[in-house]
């Protein structure tokens, strides 16, 4: 005779060669089953009484009597209540964390089988005998749409966060194709592109800055504006990181916020160029200050061979002056304007490696790189995660501590200069304020500490998103 394990409505079997129906030993014990087997009760039924017989005498376990999470319908639908599933391993009912959708909408029976994940939400495959999902968030539910750990197109790993070799995107969206391209194709064909375009951007930053650089006119009073308005949307952008669970409508304009700051310092087609990896994607976005600098510093040397070259065509040739003279100083002014203007990005950056956000699991994982884990008190971090801090303490430290050093420096010598012309004149470093007034003429320091203060917090409070908020 055969015996094997019983599954739910096991107690529907009848024995065809006896015609008494059911037969059910108390306790989970033994009940004949089809064509002369065995089947043993599930560990969450049970019988009314000894030797009792009939459909009706198969129930399932409950809280009061069992200590089992147990809910039953008439018909005998046993399972767990909701936000509960079935541990098969250990034959009791187990809370569910976030990411798992445990309403059974009365249909109880469900909770016997692995829940399914809520949409933004990626598990790791489970083992058997089930005992439970560890679930880790995505970055949002565009990368992790499906209730099953499907990732977006494009896009695979660990919560979903890296693109399929040969796939470019950003973070929070899907993946595109590189098409038949190779690497070194790509490398090729974005340098042919990007070393003309960043050497007119950084002339672009020198001539805006010389038009507003003055305190009356119409360019600079727009400027103000502008620049007001840029730094509120960077600071909106950090705060967009934090660990708190946003509305959907918030959700949305924090993307597009994202998408008019942070994610101006990046290079969208990158994944085409090298292997998508976290380490890749972080050390470009370093280089790209490093290389806008030393673009800004060549225009002076440019300058000069273009002078030299038009001098051997004819004397009145040469004679480039006034605009179209690109000075040193000038430009070390123009990158400090430009640095300001852009700290809160540049800076978020850095500590976006320090940014941690807790997934239902336990598990803490940097908020735009979910399969990367950070240090805490439960787990040691990843070697991801190692790899990477080094960088981002000389980046933090050079880009966040340089800049407020330089322009702290600008407004004592602006004090100075104030000082000794009687309230005059501000002096060289007037540049940094042309916004605000004489008393004021710190300020600008004091908000690049502010925005450094923010991104200390965003990291020291990490997955505290009450305390990143105060």
């Amino acid at each position: 005779m055969h015996c094997c394990a019983a599954f739910q409505g096991s107690c529907r079997h009848t024995w065809p060669e006896l015609s008494f129906g059911f037969l059910l030993a108390h306790g989970g014990g033994w009940s004949p089953g089809a064509l002369g087997e065995l089947r043993g009760l599930p560990g969450f039924q049970k019988t009314l009484a000894a030797a009792a017989v009939g459909k009706a005498s198969c129930v399932c376990k409950t809280k009061s009597e069992d200590d089992l999470d147990f809910q039953e319908t008439q018909d005998g639908n046993c399972g767990c209540q909701d936000s509960f599933f079935w541990n098969e391993a250990e034959s009791r009912c187990q809370a569910c964390t976030d990411g798992q959708n445990c309403q059974w909408n009365n249909v109880f029976a469900n909770s016997l089988h692995p829940p399914e994940l809520q949409p933004g939400f990626w598990a790791e495959p489970a083992a058997e005998p089930f005992r439970g999902h560890s679930v880790y968030r995505c970055f949002n539910t565009i990368t992790c749409p499906s209730t099953n750990s499907a990732c977006a197109p494009g896009r695979h790993g660990k919560a979903c966060s890296l693109c399929l070799p040969g796939h470019f995107g950003s973070h929070d969206e899907p993946c595109s194709s590189c098409g038949d391209t190779t690497f070194g194709d790509n490398r090729l064909f974005f340098a042919a592109f990007a070393i003309p375009g960043v050497l007119c951007v950084t002339l672009l930053a020198h001539i805006l800055f010389q038009l507003t650089s003055g305190h009356s006119s119409c360019a600079s009073l727009g400027a103000s504006h502008f620049r007001q308005n840029f730094r509120c949307m960077q600071l909106i952008s950090v705060v967009s990181f934090f660990g708190v669970y946003w509305p959907t409508i918030l959700t949305s304009l924090w993307d597009a916020i994202r998408a008019l700051t942070s994610d101006l310092v990046r290079i969208p087609s990158l994944g085409c160029m090298l292997p998508h990896t976290p380490f890749a994607e972080m050390i470009c976005t370093y280089a790209i200050p490093i290389v806008l600098i030393l673009s800004a510093l060549a225009w002076p040397l440019l300058n000069w061979l273009l002078r030299e070259t038009l001098s051997k065509v004819g004397p009145s040739s040469a004679n480039i002056n006034g605009k179209w003279a690109v000075k040193m100083l000038d430009v070390l002014k123009m990158v400090v304007w430009v640095s300001a203007l852009f700290f809160n990005t540049l800076i978020q950056k850095g500590f976006l490696v320090f940014t941690c956000v807790r997934s239902p699991n336990g598990v803490q994982t940097v908020v735009v790189y979910p399969q990367v884990e950070c240090p805490s008190g439960t787990s040691a971090p990843s070697s991801e995660w190692l790899e990477l801090l080094p960088f981002a303490i000389v980046y933090c430290a050079v880009v966040g501590f340089g800049l407020v050093g330089a322009v702290t420096h600008g407004a004592r010598q602006m004090t100075r200069c104030m000082v000794a012309s009687k309230m005059q004149d501000r002096g060289p470093w007037d540049f940094l304020a042309t916004e605000y007034r004489d008393a004021y003429v710190w300020w600008l320091a004091v908000v690049l500490l502010k925005d450094l203060s923010v991104n200390i917090g965003a990291a020291v409070f990490t997955s505290i998103g009450s305390w990143q908020l105060l």
